[in-house]
């Protein structure tokens, strides 16, 4: 079996019922989660490298236009319809599958980014390390939602409960494959 050529993980935002989002977007604004988000995922240990973002095309399109791409990191969207046009340096694929092979040598992990399919797809389909939440404790009524993380992963870290700035409390949580 051909190694992984990269670690792979997952970062999620969910509310207490695990939902994701609501109509194609964020059920919510949490400032505080988006940072953490962008710390995540283009942070890198060697400066010569940076991080690959895999997200469905819904959750590309969810993006506000100027953060398309999402910057500091290659941009990877999984899409079946080959006459999507997208900005110069992203680079779309039609299966999860794919993925593996198509990373330049200068990536140094790939962020699994959403949407539930995406999610889905990823858990069942690739070697994933490890998985960051962000637990609201609040609901939105959300109407796409994150799978349960199964026994394969166990909670390693887990901040103190935050409160936001706009109200609902939050807690970063990190779970590892056993």
């Amino acid at each position: 079996m051909k190694p992984i050529p990269v670690p792979i993980h997952i970062i999620v935002a969910v509310d207490q019922e695990w939902g994701i989002g609501k109509r194609n977007s964020l059920a919510w604004y949490l400032p505080e989660d988006l940072a953490h988000f962008r710390k995540i995922t283009t942070t890198v240990r060697d400066k010569n490298k940076i991080n690959a973002v895999l997200m469905g095309r819904k959750t590309w399109e969810s993006l506000p236009e100027k953060s398309q791409p999402l910057p500091q990191r290659l941009n990877i969207v999984v899409t079946h319809n080959k006459d999507y046009k997208f900005p110069e340096g992203v680079i779309p694929v039609d299966d999860i599958a794919s993925v593996l092979s198509l990373l330049p040598d200068n990536i140094e992990s790939l962020f699994v980014i959403g949407g539930a399919q995406i999610y889905h797809l990823a858990l069942s389909q690739l070697p994933i390390e490890s998985i960051f939440i962000t637990k609201v404790f609040a609901t939105f009524g959300c109407d796409t939602f994150f799978p349960q993380v199964d026994a394969q992963f166990t909670k390693k870290d887990e901040s103190s409960i935050l409160t936001a700035k706009n109200g609902p409390q939050y807690q970063f949580v990190r779970y590892s494959k056993t």
